[in-house]
């Protein structure tokens, strides 16, 4: 701006009469218009800086298409909320504007509803439930239940402690959250933070970048991070083909404790008589169901841990936006991804690998040791 006349630029009120930015992070922005709809394109604080090939896809998206799915918290019970940015809740990944990654930067939107009627919901709206702190009335369970067998996608979480409160949902689709918290001992952390591994099912439910690596061979697992979660006990009995999308490997240390649990102090005793008890198969934490009705696959996520989608524990980690693609039927965000790069410069065999190791290892250094004695003997001798 050195030695710039700022006189070649709008005032405020002037911008202000043109479009209203009010919303917006102050920053570089781009006005898309197509047939008389517009839309912004953002720019964002980070080494790349302009938007990638997913954000002008969800920018479009939203010119082209007449309605744009939206994800619809239930709001009331102290739920999580996608409109708040602190620790615990979800708003970083749903409506910051500044993230790049963002939702909202990716062709979706996000609401706030107190009440449920489920015909108010089309094909293009999710409902989403997050961890309910304070009993559900009957009403809204009933209405949830109605949304359910009329087909609505849904994600819902639930906590350890709160189980009960989301208990009458899930049991409506032959889900159960059992009492008691997963500790896994380590010198680490805390007893109720881990790992959570997600399965082989739970990476084909989108084409986020760790699943597309892990797909190509390139990764050879894939994790999200848990911090406070209970088993998922669960049964066809519903109609519904469910399969596990994140678990916890089982060993010594790991254990479902129904006692008291206090984190910050001496690492948890397992202890059946207070109903501990350990399971041969991996714990389920994360579920996913499927089934079709309506014409269409009803798509249904349940986590026994509402942490891990916080921005508190990098959004998901590896799951990233993969639960809101899901339950959208993968139209959303739209997912660039190039060919991993091949390696046809050099291709070598084992044999040869071990060749250069011995080379590299012993050869030149032996012959650097005898060029450097040499060249100081000759120049002892001068």
């Amino acid at each position: 701006m050195n030695k710039t006349d700022i006189g070649i630029f709008k005032t405020p009120a002037e911008i202000r009469s043109i479009i209203d930015l009010e919303s917006e992070v102050k920053g570089l922005l781009m006005q898309v218009e197509y047939k008389g709809k517009k839309t912004l394109l953002r720019t964002y604080l980070d080494p790349e800086t302009m938007p990638s090939e997913r954000n002008v896809s969800g920018s479009l998206l939203r010119l082209i298409n007449d309605t744009t799915p939206t994800f619809r918290f239930l709001t009331g019970h102290l739920e999580r909320s996608p409109l708040k940015f602190g620790e615990r809740e979800y708003g970083n990944h749903a409506v910051n504007k500044s993230v790049r990654n963002a939702l909202i930067n990716l062709g979706t939107d996000f609401d706030t509803v107190s009440t449920i009627s489920p015909a108010t919901f089309t094909t293009n709206e999710v409902l989403v439930i997050s961890d309910p702190k304070t009993m559900l009335q009957q009403a809204v369970i009933d209405s949830v239940k109605k949304y359910i067998d009329d087909g609505g996608n849904a994600m819902f979480y639930t906590e350890p402690g709160k189980q009960f409160i989301m208990n009458p949902i899930l049991n409506h689709i032959g889900v159960n959250a059992e009492e008691g918290t997963i500790v896994q001992v380590n010198p680490h952390d805390m007893p109720h933070k881990f790992v959570g591994l997600i399965s082989k099912t739970g990476t084909e439910m989108a084409d986020e970048e760790p699943f597309y690596f892990y797909r190509m061979g390139i990764k050879k697992a894939t994790h999200t991070a848990i911090t406070g979660a209970g088993v998922l006990r669960y049964s066809d009995t519903t109609g519904f083909k469910v399969r596990q999308i994140t678990t916890l490997d089982n060993n010594e240390n790991t254990w479902v404790e129904r006692g008291v649990l206090v984190v910050d102090s001496a690492a948890p005793v397992f202890d059946r008589a207070e109903g501990d008890y350990k399971t041969e198969a991996p714990y389920a934490v994360g579920l996913q169901l499927t089934r079709k009705i309506n014409g269409r696959e009803q798509r249904i996520l349940v986590s026994s841990d509402a942490d891990l989608m916080s921005s508190g524990k990098a959004n998901g980690k590896d799951y990233g936006n993969a639960f809101y693609s899901y339950t959208v039927d993968n139209r959303y965000p739209i997912y660039h991804h190039f060919a991993p790069p091949k390696d046809t410069w050099l291709t070598i065999t084992k044999a040869t690998a071990h060749t250069l190791k011995l080379v590299l290892q012993y050869v030149l250094p032996a012959l650097m040791l005898i060029a450097g004695i040499v060249i100081l003997i000759r120049r002892k001798r001068k």
